[in-house]
């Protein structure tokens, strides 16, 4: 039977620290429109595109943020705590939600031909994120105090740790790639290209910043 007290712990431990990412990785876009519009003749053009950004999709972005989250850990809860329900059961039931406020799918065309498989990919995504997600949940080890605390807690060693993260990396990386074999998916009448490099290199640094939190982890005491 579950410990409600300490899977509460878990959800909110869990959610602070995602929603409490949310402004620091919105503010890689503003780095990668610095990098890509880069030098003075592009002044007018990257205060435009910041001025875009930071006034309007920004606070977009963080709103869609949050309710991916949100739908995220309702999912993982129901996973969680109906062990024997089946899972993709449960992903469909969630995923018209996460679709909804995914940031990166409501950048593409729905009439381009891989929107389809773009969904399908993000769908996969999700369950992987699903699958590592609930056994963070279903931790009941005492004195849990911190994020990092609790994923030590809950896969013991750095390879389990390294395991868990990286079941959705398949999927994003197949997600990024496919966008880039056609760029035309890309919801824009212009700067397509600016675009797709904000998404890759967020995507890249996240994924560095991801693994450096797991390597300064002291999984031997």
């Amino acid at each position: 039977m579950v410990d409600k007290k300490l899977f509460n712990r878990n959800v909110k431990i869990i959610r602070k620290k995602l929603k409490g990412q949310i402004d620091h990785s919105l503010e890689k876009g503003n780095k990668y429109i610095d990098k890509e519009l880069s030098g003075p003749f592009n002044l007018l053009l990257r205060e435009a595109v910041k001025l875009y950004y930071n006034g309007i999709k920004k606070q977009d972005m963080a709103r869609g943020t949050s309710t991916q989250i949100d739908v995220t850990l309702a999912a993982g809860k129901e996973a969680a705590l109906n062990p024997n329900k089946d899972l993709d059961e449960i992903i469909d039931k969630y995923y018209s939600q996460y679709l909804k406020a995914d940031q990166t799918t409501r950048a593409l065309r729905k009439s381009h031909k891989n929107y389809k498989w773009c969904v399908e990919n993000q769908k996969k995504t999700f369950k992987a994120q699903i699958e590592s997600l609930v056994p963070m949940l279903l931790c009941e080890a005492p004195n849990i105090d911190s994020y990092f605390s609790l994923v030590k807690a809950t896969f013991k060693t750095h390879k389990k740790t390294m395991d868990a993260l990286m079941k959705q990396r398949p999927y994003m990386e197949a997600g990024i790639n496919k966008i880039a074999e056609d760029k035309t998916i890309l919801d824009l009448p212009m700067g397509r290209e600016i675009l797709f490099n904000v998404l890759k290199g967020g995507y890249s640094e996240t994924w560095d910043e991801l693994e450096e939190e797991v390597n300064n982890i002291d999984f031997d005491n």
